[in-house]
């Protein structure tokens, strides 16, 4: 048996490397730097794609201002006008208590890009509707939480934020923020 100095400078030595190890991996695999706050992608309008706003060695960033007008399903560039893709979605509103202002709703939406609809992003959440404030504005959200939870095209393996306000009857501005994995092992 190896006399205790000897065992525990072993020990040491393999905590250290560990250590290290786990660092060096946490600093590669880190989501690097986001794109700055209002930086948006820019609009091929031929092609109907975005480009990246900036990307590292893992990520490419992708932040794109859209007006969505839920009668057609049309999505729009607020930028340009132009128009980008369609969107699908679906809530389900559960319960909520009498005295509740508010319905809560569980959504989920597929936003698809490009001339075939190929690039898409998969958006799901929760949200609170201000059943008193049901107007002219449509739907009135007062909390929303949504998420990017997958993408396919150049989309593919996705994730970020999608924030989302109304703007008029059933016309809503979304902002959406994704990040796409550079290394795609599919």
């Amino acid at each position: 048996m190896a006399p205790r100095p000897t065992v525990l400078a072993v020990l040491v030595l393999i905590f250290s490397i560990v250590t290290i190890c786990a660092a060096q991996a946490d600093v590669q695999h880190g989501w690097g730097k986001p794109p700055t706050l209002g930086a948006l992608s820019k609009l091929d309008t031929s092609s109907k794609t975005y480009a990246w706003v900036t990307r590292d060695k893992s990520y490419e960033y992708y932040r794109m201002k859209l007006s969505t007008f839920s009668i057609s399903a049309k999505l729009f560039d607020i930028p340009t006008g132009v128009e980008v893709g369609v969107f699908a979605s679906v809530c389900t509103f559960t319960a909520a208590p009498v005295t509740s202002p508010t319905i809560p709703a569980v959504c989920q939406a597929t936003f698809e890009f490009g001339p075939d609809g190929n690039d898409s992003l998969a958006i799901v959440g929760s949200a609170d509707v201000d059943i008193l404030a049901l107007t002219i504005k449509g739907l009135v959200w007062v909390d929303t939480d949504f998420a990017i939870v997958g993408g396919t095209g150049c989309f593919t393996g996705a994730f970020g934020r999608h924030a989302s306000k109304g703007i008029d009857l059933f016309k809503y501005e979304t902002v959406v923020t994704a990040y796409v994995p550079r290394v795609r092992e599919f």
